[in-house]
């Protein structure tokens, strides 16, 4: 009898075990889903920025050299 109710003892750690394994899987899992999701958001902010500046330069460079034009033009 003792050794049996050892040996429960026993399984029933080994299952806390078991689930302790389980959800700290599921929990690094699911920081490694989110950390993924932040990097794509954050490069996804990042290249429109970049767009925004690129359209902004292109912007900007079409009214220097229409100003450029205009100014050759009355001279």
């Amino acid at each position: 009898m003792e050794k049996n109710a050892h040996g429960e003892e026993r399984r029933q750690v080994e299952k806390a075990k078991i689930g302790e394994r389980l959800w700290i899987g599921w929990i690094e899992s699911f920081v490694g889903q989110f950390r993924s999701l932040v990097n794509s958001v954050r490069w996804s902010s990042e290249a429109r920025w970049r767009r925004y500046d690129l359209a902004m330069s292109s912007v900007e460079s079409f009214f220097i050299t229409k100003e450029i034009q205009r100014h050759n033009t009355q001279t």
